[in-house]
């Protein structure tokens, strides 16, 4: 847990070198303990971060490990977790009605989606709204 919040806390301050850095090393981890708690939500965060650097296929790569995991786990939280970098994908390629049907998807699960939408994506899925 501080691997995450050290993480999103490095995200939110732009800090885009040290928040990578501890979402790999919490994926390692979980991995290296087969306790895979955060992995889909630190492949999410590391889609971001790919974005915010204009490198669109380790973004890719990222929200494939992302979904897969989805499908593994599609619990409403883990699926709205899933459609914000759908719509931060959606809009990257241009493709505005996409980018809006994820983000409707995301506010489906009403009150898992105040706890679960990460906060760096707030402004994004606004401006796509």
């Amino acid at each position: 847990m501080l691997l995450w919040t050290r993480g999103r806390q490095h995200l939110v301050l732009g800090r885009l070198d040290d928040a990578l850095a501890d979402f790999v090393a919490m994926g390692r981890l979980e991995d290296d303990v087969e306790v895979p708690v955060h992995q889909v939500h630190t492949r999410v965060l590391r889609s971001r971060i790919a974005l915010l650097r204009g490198d669109r296929a380790e973004a890719e790569r990222n929200l494939a490990t992302a979904r897969a995991g989805m499908a593994a786990r599609p619990s409403p939280g883990i699926v709205a977790v899933v459609r914000c970098p759908e719509a931060a994908h959606a809009d990257a390629d241009g493709d505005a009605g996409l980018a809006a049907d994820r983000v409707r998807q995301a506010q489906r699960y009403g009150p898992l989606i105040r706890r679960r939408l990460l906060r760096t994506w707030m402004a994004e899925a606004v401006r796509i709204a």
